[in-house]
């Protein structure tokens, strides 16, 4: 155990099981936001790779379901 703060990834489904339903995968998302905050809440930062993904994606000016997603 450590007592310095680590960086955790929270990983699940995003796209997986959505057939590109974008409300899907807003669910999805909503799930693994829900587990940021008991890991912030013990001292350590939260990471989920969409958080990532999507804006540079949209800086792109594609979604999640372009073929640049994958």
């Amino acid at each position: 155990m450590t007592d310095k703060p680590m960086l955790i990834l929270i990983a699940g489904p995003y796209r997986s099981g959505t057939d590109g339903d974008p409300q899907a995968m807003v669910s999805n998302l909503a799930r693994l936001e829900a587990a940021a905050w008991p890991v912030f809440a013990t001292g350590h930062l939260p990471v989920i790779g969409e958080w990532i993904a999507l804006p540079v994606l949209r800086s792109a000016d594609v979604g999640p379901t372009d073929p640049l997603a994958d």
